[in-house]
């Protein structure tokens, strides 16, 4: 069938926009003879009504249906994921008319010097922080993030999270109940005040659990029922030790941080700001627990408030995976829409997506995102998926039929409606990488413009387009002795275990009781120093 006489199909697709080439720098790229035929886009000129996406400019309320960029190491993420925040960069400055927060994930490590670079520096009032390995950083009391029951409860379950498979699941489940108890315990003895320091020394012995936990009625009970079996709760506390060894780094950190900035989620989304959730991989057992739960409680927080119709808190989390199992990111895209919340996705693969969240809620996820890009395809499971996403057309086919016979040859002409795939998974795979001097190509569905378009442009435009990140350093580096915790003083443990002060062993004979191999108990010395 000739295509060119059925227009129908292509007109599926926007059209393709020529590119103009490659400037000399930025101040040139618009010149007063090209601002008639290709006005500036968002990305490089401020505009309030407007956010950069899929290489053109869309309605900025349409940011609130979510975005998804998907491709595989190499294939142009990063580059679109900053094009799309210098356009709206500008909305997080002191002295915006309505007060917008922008949330970002720094999984490469260059966060920092990007947002300085965009008029964003570590050193503005209005930007945050959240890397204790950084001695700019900012700190948070873990406090306000479980001032409910039901968040306690998460605490616990992201410290010590549950074992499907284990043979012996009692000692993480009461590991996890010890912590929910304590966690009780703290919000009744010190509301907003405890911190995850005070946490881990509280965790530390079998007597400061069962002194900790006797200030409250309801956490007293819940300890007592493990902290009374003398023959499984120095194994229990074994498996403590282990979950929470990862935080001890962190709470170190942020107890001997002198930056002088404490973190406040209600007063972080009462103003302009930006958060910058720090990634190490690592360091990733440290980092991960500290970012779920702090984007739970703005995930609450944010819910909690009054509908609106404008854009207020933007969240943009690339390389989603390396967060591991973010649990409140189904009710941020869901609910957060009426809320003023817009996410921006940009995940590598599917099959890894499914790794974390299992395949149900995996393909849950991306169809929340209205606004997707794809870029190369890394896998099989990803291409099949493109595949089936934007679904198949129906197209009357002609069917040309030849014979030959006694009369002679004879052709005859029959019409067929056919379902073909609109993209076969073969073309995702085959998607090229872009590079200096080559083509950017990305599939986009555009929900907005009403249109599935295929973007061509030579990736020296882009490169051309994105701000060289500034010379501000990514990362100060906090000194080795920082990250040894301290003990309580005699005067917090008074203060936290009340009138019934745990007995502390001298740190020489400080010990953590391991199941040794041969069933008896091994006794290894504590890591901490005292004061």
């Amino acid at each position: 069938m000739n295509t060119s006489s059925s227009p129908s199909f292509w007109n599926l697709f926007a059209p393709i926009q020529p590119a103009p080439s490659r400037p000399p720098a930025l101040a040139a790229w618009f010149t007063p003879a090209r601002a008639h035929a290709e006005p500036p886009p968002c990305t490089l000129h401020f505009d309030p009504d407007h956010v950069f996406w899929a290489l053109q400019d869309l309605p900025v309320l349409e940011a609130r249906t979510h975005f998804l960029i998907l491709g595989v190491i190499g294939s142009g993420k990063t580059v679109t994921i900053q094009l799309f925040l210098q356009s709206i960069a500008p909305r997080f400055c002191l002295g915006a008319p309505t007060p917008e927060q922008l949330i970002v994930f720094d999984a490469k490590g260059d966060m920092v010097s990007l947002l300085d670079a965009l008029g964003l520096p570590p050193s503005a009032g209005q930007v945050w922080l959240l890397n204790p390995f950084d001695a700019r950083s900012a700190v948070w009391h873990l406090s306000e993030g479980v001032r409910t029951p039901a968040l306690a409860r998460f605490l616990a379950q992201l410290i010590v999270p549950e074992e499907k498979h284990s043979s012996a699941p009692y000692f993480t489940d009461a590991a996890r109940e010890l912590i929910f108890a304590t966690v009780l315990a703290l919000n009744h003895t010190a509301p907003l005040r405890w911190t995850l320091r005070d946490l881990l020394c509280a965790l530390d012995s079998l007597e400061s659990i069962a002194a900790v936990t006797a200030r409250h009625p309801r956490a007293h009970q819940l300890a007592a029922r493990i902290l009374g079996d003398d023959k499984h709760a120095p194994s229990v506390l074994s498996t403590l030790a282990t979950k929470i060894g990862p935080l001890e780094s962190v709470a170190a950190l942020w107890h001997t941080n002198t930056s002088g900035r404490r973190l406040s989620i209600e007063r972080f989304l009462a103003e302009p700001g930006v958060l910058i959730l720090g990634h190490d991989p690592v360091l990733r057992d440290s980092f991960w627990p500290i970012n779920a739960l702090l984007l739970k409680a703005l995930t609450q927080e944010i819910l909690r408030r009054p509908n609106t119709p404008d854009v207020r808190h933007w969240f943009v989390l690339d390389e989603f995976r390396a967060m591991q199992r973010v649990e409140c990111i189904h009710d941020l895209l869901n609910l957060g829409r009426s809320k003023g919340a817009s996410v921006l996705l940009g995940v590598q693969s599917l099959e890894g997506l499914i790794e974390v969240y299992g395949e149900q809620v995996a393909h849950d996820l991306l169809s929340q995102c209205a606004h997707k890009v794809l870029l190369r395809a890394g896998g099989p499971k990803t291409a099949e998926w493109a595949e089936r996403f934007f679904g198949k057309v129906r197209r009357l086919e002609n069917v040309v039929t030849h014979s030959w016979g006694p009369g002679g040859h004879s052709v005859s002409v029959q019409q067929a409606l056919q379902e073909r795939a609109l993209f076969l998974g073969s073309f995702f795979l085959d998607l090229p990488l872009p590079r200096p001097g080559q083509t950017y190509v990305a599939v986009c569905d555009v929900p907005s413009r009403q249109c599935i378009a295929i973007l061509r442009r030579p990736f020296d435009d882009l490169l051309a387009w994105c701000r060289r990140p500034s010379g501000v350093p990514n990362v100060v580096p906090r000194s080795d002795e920082d990250q040894v915790l301290l003990s309580w003083t005699l005067e917090e443990q008074k203060f936290f275990c009340g009138g019934l002060p745990p007995v502390r062993p001298q740190p020489a004979t400080t010990q953590l009781v391991l199941p040794g191999t041969d069933g008896t108990n091994v006794s290894l010395p504590s890591r901490r120093r005292e004061h």
